[in-house]
């Protein structure tokens, strides 16, 4: 990976921050920003996504969560649930992985990881595994659930094999979008 690319954490202010500037890398229709060039994923609409990202459920007193469910700072508002990893070269994003505190369908919460998309000109050369890799050391990871699903086709192509080999579940659980069983209570790999 080029060493001029530096791997960051972003809170929703500093990605609001980013996605609402007027800046020449910005595809626009009608004055207005409608897709950042050489990304699939990571857009504009990415503000409205977590100032209006809705938790779909309230969450229960701790003592109705499992330990890996326990939050450690309570009471957020709803762009607080929403954390990115960025690879950035000369200020500008050239990589992007968000996740998102959730319930969802299921019956625990979790972090889900919810995109990882890479610019088109910086695509294997291994900014996506950095992504990955750095959910293994991020404080919103440890002592979690980390989930893993829906990945788009080039996602079960490039990314499967990376996560499979990269993130490590050490200090918390890995859990795959095909696993059904119980609510994950202890550190691992979780998967059917």
């Amino acid at each position: 990976m080029d060493k001029q690319i530096k791997i960051d954490i972003w809170k929703p202010e500093k990605i609001i921050n980013y996605v609402s500037q007027d800046l020449p890398t910005h595809n626009k229709f009608n004055n207005r920003v409608i897709q950042f060039k050489g990304f699939s994923y990571f857009s504009p609409e990415l503000e409205y996504d977590i100032l209006n990202f809705d938790l779909n459920n309230k969450y229960e007193q701790e003592t109705d969560l499992s330990p890996l469910e326990i939050q450690t700072k309570q009471n957020f508002q709803k762009k607080d649930y929403v954390k990115a990893i960025v690879a950035t070269k000369n200020k500008s994003v050239v990589g992007f992985l968000l996740t998102r505190w959730a319930k969802f369908y299921h019956n625990y919460w979790f972090n889900q990881v919810t995109y990882i998309d890479v610019h088109k000109d910086f695509q294997n050369q291994g900014i996506g595994t950095e992504l990955m890799k750095t959910l293994n050391s991020v404080d919103f990871a440890k002592n979690n659930i980390l989930y893993i699903g829906m990945l788009s086709d080039d996602g079960e192509k490039y990314m499967r094999p990376v996560i499979e080999k990269e993130l490590k579940a050490k200090d918390y659980a890995l859990v795959y979008e095909d696993y059904v069983g119980s609510i994950p209570t202890t550190f691992g790999v979780y998967k059917d």
